[in-house]
């Protein structure tokens, strides 16, 4: 059905901060590519220039948020009691968004339970206004029921007042002010909304919007733990305009916060659209990705959100109803806000279609596929819906021959492709497992991790440090970049929050931190006193970086990457020999600790000081670039001594160490069922390439146990000659 729309307005050829390209592809295919600017204006101290900020954090402070928030083992098995309840954390994570925060940017605070209720309106964060906003933060106190709703109307109201009193004021220049700023809600829980509105949340919230359309803010959702109506949350964030994070354990919570302050602070622009103005007689199908989409007489309208700095948006326009023997010109206009502009630009591009089949390159066919996922995804969460037993399974079934098709399409067809192949990574791992295993995982935590990866693939955000195909976004913006290890380091350094909850129960198994339990309690977990809240900003890993030098019996060193089979390395009790040496790749950047001359991820276990400890709890990992990180496993031997090498003249752990949870090994960290376990490790290494040649096995990541979340092997590159299935099949036919 055509809508019509107000036409395109007038638009200007070039403009000097924003670069619009387009590109055919096969027939009548466009990739539209918006380059927005590298990065803003450096001002003193070398620091770059953001929009102030106007934020308003909606908390919810119902009864379940007392719960306990154990941190996790590394291994994920094991739960720390620290007496921390969900709220401590969320607590922290808000000083953490305060301790960001510039003077001229400004807080508020709404908790909701039974009813909304304002802790604190509108304050500058400078010294004295952080100090009153901490403040305010401590007396959150968890109540009763969970209105969301009043929650988060009394947030957008509370932004509709500031926003207005600042374009009433008789003086131009607060005006001015208010008009170069950013404005975003975020709003937080734990479950299910058990007060609602008579006509839905999403009814509503569309009525709002609708009535205030000089308001502008994005709303962004936080759910935590696996009893969420995360079909809700995600619905909310993208009618407004934000984005979606889902926060499975304790050990998420950091992640998730300091990716959604580093993308908030390198917004370029806000409220941006494109035009695709068509010849009469032609049509814009439908785009790729799930993108809000308005057809007209003279074309469509697409709303494509906001823009971060040195980050690309990248769409797929298909067109049909056009004469291929007769070229067309198409207008593609992008309409965007830049924050620090008084008037929205315009900046169009005229393309000609051709007569010729164009060849599909591989940034396309890379963008192909990830807004295939997008929109596979969203469909598969859509079609779930209320779904159970047989039926859900047959969705379930389908969804993972698609997927595995598709990760088997991307390593044939785009190899070396660092974007494609990262992709591929999720695709094949996390996305298969979450449909896999008799629907198990999906209704634990695949339909809540859906809608979130979805969101992030469809914005081009990352919104973690742990999924690969997310760490290309933002990469090459020094604002992001920097926003986000200054984030990180302040949710590490903080000081950890004052527990909150009694001894918890200790499980043998259980659902995670979140939630309810069928298992009895045994005995009350001892609380372990918290130095810092680093295990509440957990990213994974174990592993050193290629240019690390091993210490060898001879006294000599080698670079990690230059070890191989036989190779004698000194060890805690003198020379052992290699057995195996697991080369893992990494798509762009990965999480460093550095310690001395070693490099190393933030999870292997190092001796340091005396004592057995994670990288993370010594230095404040890093983001770096690396094209693989490596591992190693010597010939075995009963002592566990015997089990360690020496990086830059510090002892570290070794693979199959023999510490597996068993009661004599303590508390120590180098306790993990399966890196710990020599035999398991050896049959896992067995199965990857390079295991029967130099003893250097390709790896691309961990296998995780569906159910339980816990690490159980490795996962071997993909086969790159396998025919793919109709699914894949879909993509541009070069000469269709």
């Amino acid at each position: 059905m055509k809508v019509e729309v107000e036409a395109p307005p007038p638009y200007e050829e070039e403009f000097a901060g924003v670069k619009l390209d387009v590109s055919e592809h096969g027939s009548n295919n466009f990739l539209v590519t918006i380059v927005p600017p590298r990065a803003p204006e450096k001002v003193k101290e070398g620091s770059f220039k953001r929009a102030p900020l106007d934020l308003c954090c909606v908390i919810d402070v119902s009864g379940s948020m007392e719960e306990s928030a154990p941190a996790q083992s590394e291994d994920g098995k094991t739960k720390e009691d620290t007496g921390l309840t969900i709220l401590d954390v969320v607590k922290h994570a808000m000083k953490t968004i305060i301790a960001t925060l510039n003077d001229d940017d400004r807080l508020a605070i709404v908790a909701f339970d039974t009813r909304a209720e304002l802790i604190t309106d509108f304050q500058h964060s400078t010294a004295a206004g952080k100090t009153s906003l901490n403040t305010s933060v401590d007396k959150l106190q968890p109540k009763a029921s969970t209105n969301l709703w009043d929650g988060l109307k009394m947030g957008m109201n509370l932004l509709h007042d500031l926003q207005h009193k600042s374009e009433g004021s008789s003086s131009s220049t607060t005006a001015k002010k208010a008009g170069g700023r950013l404005a975003s809600l975020f709003i937080l829980t734990d479950g299910q909304p058990n007060v609602n509105p008579p006509r839905g949340h999403i009814p509503m919230l569309q009525q709002w919007l609708e009535s205030h359309p000089d308001t502008r803010f994005a709303i962004n959702g936080f759910g935590f733990g696996y009893d969420l109506d995360s079909t809700l949350m995600s619905d909310i964030a993208r009618t407004g305009g934000g984005h979606y994070g889902f926060i499975a354990d304790a050990g998420m919570v950091g992640t998730v916060f300091v990716h959604a302050l580093a993308n908030l602070f390198s917004t370029y622009a806000t409220a941006c659209y494109l035009n695709v103005e068509i010849p009469d007689g032609a049509k814009v199908k439908k785009p790729l990705g799930e993108f809000t989409f308005t057809e007209s007489s003279w074309g469509a309208k697409i709303d494509i959100g906001d823009i971060q700095y040195g980050q690309s948006r990248d769409f797929i326009i298909e067109l049909e109803g056009l004469d291929r023997q007769n070229p067309d010109d198409i207008i593609l206009t992008l309409v965007a806000k830049p924050w620090d502009a008084q008037e929205a630009l315009n900046v169009a591009v005229t393309t000609t279609t051709s007569p010729e089949v164009n060849a599909a390159s591989t940034d396309y066919q890379y963008h192909w596929h990830r807004l295939s996922l997008v929109t596979e995804i969203y469909g598969l969460c859509q079609r779930t819906f209320k779904k159970y037993n047989n039926d859900l399974n047959s969705e379930l079934e389908v969804a993972k021959d698609k997927f595995q098709a598709q990760g088997k399409a991307i390593a044939k067809d785009l190899q070396g492709h660092a974007a494609a192949e990262a992709l591929g990574t999720d695709i094949s791992g996390e996305v298969t497992l979450a449909v896999a295993d008799a629907g198990k995982a999906w209704t634990k935590w695949g339909r809540h991790y859906f809608p979130s990866l979805a969101r992030a693939h469809q914005m081009q955000r990352c919104n973690n440090f742990k999924d690969p195909g997310l760490q290309v976004y933002g990469k090459d913006s020094p604002l992001f970049t920097a926003s986000r290890d200054m984030a990180d380091a302040e949710f590490d350094k903080l000081p950890a929050p004052t527990p909150s909850a009694l001894p918890m129960p200790s499980y043998s198994s259980g659902r995670g931190w979140f939630g309810s339990s069928s298992n009895v309690a045994t005995a009350s977990a001892p609380i372990q006193k918290l130095s810092s809240m680093s295990r509440y900003n957990v990213r994974g890993g174990v592993c050193f970086t290629g240019d690390c030098l091993v210490n060898l019996p001879d006294g000599t060193h080698m670079r990690i990457d230059g070890l191989r089979r036989g190779t004698a390395v000194l060890t805690a009790k003198g020379p052992a020999e290699i057995s195996a040496i697991v080369k893992t790749k990494v798509s762009g950047e990965t999480e460093i600790c550095t310690i001395g001359e070693m490099k190393v991820t933030p999870w292997h276990p190092i001796f340091h000081e005396g004592e057995w400890k994670f990288p993370a709890d010594v230095v404040v990992p890093k983001m770096e670039a690396c094209e693989a990180v490596y591992s190693v496993l010597l010939l075995p031997s009963p002592y566990v001594d015997a089990h360690t090498m020496y990086i830059g003249g510090a002892k570290v752990v070794t693979l199959g160490h023999g510490l597996v949870e068993k009661p004599e090994a303590g508390r120590d960290v180098r306790n993990h069922e399966f890196f710990g376990n020599y035999e398991k490790v050896f049959d896992g290494l067995r199965e990857l390439k390079g295991f029967y040649e130099d003893g250097v096995c390709e790896c691309e990541g961990i296998v995780r146990d569906a159910e339980t979340g816990l690490i159980k092997g490795f996962v071997a590159p993909r086969e790159q000659d396998t025919l793919v299935d109709a699914f894949v099949s879909q993509a541009v036919k070069v000469g269709a």
